[in-house]
């Protein structure tokens, strides 16, 4: 089960934050400073995680509004999931129906939940269990030698039942048919009265729900299946040395450092009690060659532990350098220490740089306590990177992916180079907005992908483009600007996806860049469109509709003489049709899958429509849902990519036609 979609009330700054939807991977959280970032990952975590913390509306409810709310027990999230296949599996073989695709789980600052949409369940059937009953309820009397009549416990628990099925209480009727059971078991006569169906009509009464309690019974099964939320915010910094002592007494302090601390001894397999033990002094009437066994063993520990940390290390944070990690004891203290291959000596683990001890303490912390983390759990960052590098802070994005195959994560931040360029699908921004009635600023957040709040708010997002451009300008081998954002999402997905499956995919050197649109092709294209030398590793791929051929002319007679510079997905070497779009790269029974995921159940269009975009256009006009809109159309196509990125991914056909495409494009860069 993945979070899609959350909504925020009544939370610190955030009145209502509105509905927001998230990847099913990775989604930052962007904004300024006291923007209320932090407040939106508390209320997420608060309303489900395995820290035991609660909602508080003497800290946590808006401080305007406190005094008339207090008393009362107002909502504080609400919180979307989609059900994965082993979800709907599992729901299936639990209550042999259809569980609901999504649900969504309200959270009030008391604790109470509510699940919704309500599932509509039924009572058991107990008309088999009332017919047994009344069988049994009428056998005639039986005596054994001794006169008595075996039957009777018989008769008198199958009248028990009868009246607990008339008066339907079920806690009742299961009681009875318990009872029934057990009395059929002692007696002789079991195998004549009872055949096969007759004790599976028992057994299944001994289990019959009531239509409330199967509706308890379903709300406490999907409750069981939302994931955790585990938050991370202080990450305390490692020290040289960490006395042992000390460690002890306060291991079960919510203290950073120590939690940091934690971390470390249980990721590298030791114990400090342990090796507290093994480095005691001499005892009393010890022999000497045990004190020296004691002490080897806690060197040896620690070599052994530092060995591993280091293999570990190289695994996480690839760096120019080769860094190794010591751990040694001395006295009551753990001593930690680094060397390099560029600086071989041991430095105190406090004499590296800041960063380099920011980065080892939050993946030490991160990595042990998201593995203990339930099975799918999600991940919340807060103010990750802040430390690090330019180049450390981009490699931290690419962690971010590789744990997103496991775990659902959203972080928050305010640095450009914590956007990631080829995941921009993934940021929402997070801003300030006066409430010009009560004259209080509170926080918003853009809703999808569509950046908001004013400029401020939006410049790391712009500042992130903008590197990527001067990257694309001063260091990028080819370039391929394509029109707008959903064809860069469908090209991006679909290569990555053929990359996956060993197929043919887009070079590693190619920057894809989208215009906004076909109107500013040309302003983009200028930029790069400069000597011949530059032109070669250029290529504009268009649409093949009427906007894009006139643009395509244009660019061939202003900008870029050479014909293997513009690129019409018509072309017979990609895609082939004429008047067809980049979206139609795409299979029509994908689309069709994604608009259902969209939209929910829809008419089919009874045209029949030469493209995807007049497909979808149609189907928007049959169902009255508007006009297909830019905005309309990015949903529609995030909702494709999600389809792909959770499900068994994209089908044979929209697979053949990518790789088709992109071996055309590949030819065009000389």
């Amino acid at each position: 089960m993945r979070l899609v979609a959350f909504r925020i009330q009544n939370y610190k700054t955030v009145v209502d934050s509105g509905r927001v939807e998230v990847r099913p991977d990775v989604t930052c959280l962007l904004g300024q400073n006291e923007a209320g970032k932090s407040a939106v990952l508390q209320a997420i975590w608060k309303s489900r995680n395995v820290a035991n913390r609660k909602f508080d509306m003497l800290y946590d409810y808006p401080k305007h509004d406190y005094v008339r709310a207090r008393g009362s027990d107002p909502v504080a999230t609400v919180l979307e999931f989609q059900l994965g296949d082993d979800d709907v599996d599992a729901f299936r073989t639990e209550f042999g129906s259809e569980p609901p695709s999504h649900i969504s789980l309200t959270t009030t600052y008391q604790g109470k939940t509510t699940l919704q949409p309500a599932v509509q369940v039924e009572n058991d059937d107990l008309s088999k269990a009332k017919d047994l009953s009344e069988l049994l309820a009428e056998l005639p009397a039986e005596a054994n030698a001794q006169g008595v009549d075996v039957v009777a416990p018989l008769r008198q628990q199958a009248q028990a039942l009868l009246a607990a099925v008339t008066s339907a209480d079920y806690g009742r009727v299961r009681q009875a048919a318990a009872a029934l059971a057990a009395a059929a078991k002692a007696q002789a006569l079991q195998l004549k009265l009872l055949d096969a169906d007759a004790v599976a009509s028992l057994n299944a009464a001994t289990t019959a729900r009531s239509g409330a309690e199967r509706l308890a019974d379903v709300n406490t099964f999907l409750i069981a299946r939302i994931p955790a939320f585990i938050y991370f915010d202080e990450y305390g910094i490692l020290k040289t040395r960490i006395y042992l002592p000390d460690f002890l007494k306060r291991s079960s302090t919510p203290d950073p450092e120590i939690r940091t601390q934690t971390a470390l001894f249980e990721w590298a397999h030791v114990q400090p009690k342990e090796l507290l033990d093994l480095g005691i002094v001499k005892q009393q009437n010890e022999a000497q060659g045990l004190v020296e066994r004691r002490k080897e063993e806690r060197r040896t520990l620690l070599e052994s532990a530092s060995f591993s940390l280091t293999g570990d290390w190289k695994e996480w944070w690839p760096q120019q350098r080769e860094h190794k990690l010591h751990m040694s004891a001395d006295g009551d203290d753990l001593v930690l220490q680094v060397s390099d291959d560029k600086n071989p000596w041991k430095v105190d683990f406090q004499e590296r740089s800041r960063g380099f001890q920011w980065f080892f303490s939050f993946y030490l912390t991160f990595l042990v306590e998201s593995g203990k983390a339930h099975q799918g759990a999600i991940l919340l960052l807060d103010e990750p990177g802040l430390h690090l590098h330019v180049t450390a802070q981009q490699r931290l994005l690419s962690f971010f992916q590789r744990v997103s195959e496991r775990n659902q994560l959203i972080y928050t931040s305010h640095s450009p180079f914590m956007v990631d360029p080829d995941h921009l699908d993934n940021v929402r921004t997070v801003y300030l907005r006066k409430d010009e009635k009560a004259g209080y600023m509170h926080t918003k957040v853009s809703p999808t992908t569509e950046p908001e709040g004013d400029h401020e708010t939006c410049l790391p997002l712009q500042a992130a483009l903008g590197y990527g451009v001067a990257q694309t300008l001063f260091i990028g081998k080819k370039t391929l600007i394509v029109e707008g954002i959903t064809d860069y999402w469908i090209l991006k997905t679909l290569s990555a996806e053929l990359a996956k499956r060993k197929r043919s995919s887009l070079p590693e050197e190619l920057v894809i860049l989208f215009a906004g649109g076909t109107s500013r092709v040309l302003p983009l294209v200028s930029l790069f469109a400069r000597p011949e030398e530059t032109q070669r590793r250029l290529v504009v791929l268009l649409d093949a509709d009427k906007a894009g051929l006139d643009k395509a002319t244009k660019l061939k007679r202003e900008l870029l003489q050479h014909d293997q510079g513009v690129a019409l997905i018509s072309d017979p070497d990609l895609l082939g049709p004429p008047g067809i779009e980049v979206e139609d790269v795409v299979s029509r029974g994908e689309f069709t899958a994604a608009l259902q995921q969209h939209k929910g159940k829809f008419k089919a269009t009874k045209a029949k429509a030469t493209t995807n975009v007049q497909f979808i256009r149609e189907v928007y006009q049959e169902n009255g849902w508007g006009d297909l809109t830019h905005g309309e159309k990015a949903l529609l196509v995030l909702a494709l990519v999600d389809h792909w990125r959770t499900g068994k991914g994209p089908d044979d056909e929209t697979l053949d036609n990518a790789e088709k495409v992109i071996a055309g494009l590949a030819k065009r860069f000389v």
